[in-house]
């Protein structure tokens, strides 16, 4: 039986870290973000190298094996989901210089960009952790009603001052 997705928020103890997990799944960020370098074969040019944008601590969903699955970007296809094996198969690290113009178009498109070198898998896991149980929490609101990153944690503070108190 799976968690309910308070249940899944209030598993965080620290609510600054429940917070900034959730916020790198938020439209106002600021979102950590990982470039390389992937190999990509093309029928017309052969293996060619081309920019990809990796959100390591942005859920993007679970795959058809029940895997969570990271946010990325790149200019051919856009928004898409990837492994997170995928930041470290099949690719490089991009230099500021080959992943210059996708970063100024993925800005263009109002992501608040922090550049990282390296990512936490712990962070990782928790941040989709969080993510998804508050994707279900929006997911099961009535008439279509979206829960802010403060509602979420207000609603955490009061389940445990509920169960601190009994009330």
């Amino acid at each position: 039986m799976s968690k309910k997705p308070l249940d899944v928020l209030n598993g965080f103890g620290d609510l600054k870290y429940l917070e900034m997990l959730l916020r790198e799944g938020s439209e106002d960020g600021p979102h950590s973000v990982m470039f390389r370098m992937y190999r990509r074969d093309t029928r017309t040019s052969g293996e060619i190298e081309v920019p990809e944008a990796f959100f390591p601590y942005g859920w993007a969903g679970n795959n058809e094996r029940g895997h969570r699955t990271i946010n990325c970007y790149e200019h051919q296809g856009q928004h898409g989901a990837a492994s997170p094996n995928a930041i470290v198969a099949n690719n490089r690290p991009a230099t500021p210089a080959e992943y210059a113009e996708l970063a100024a178009e993925i800005t263009s498109r109002n992501y608040n960009l922090v550049v990282i070198n390296r990512f936490s898998w712990q962070k990782m896991l928790d941040a989709c952790a969080a993510q998804e149980a508050w994707f279900n929490f929006n997911f099961s609101a009535k008439d279509g009603e979206r829960y802010t990153v403060e509602q979420i944690i207000e609603r955490v503070k009061n389940a445990r001052e509920k169960a601190r108190t009994g009330r």
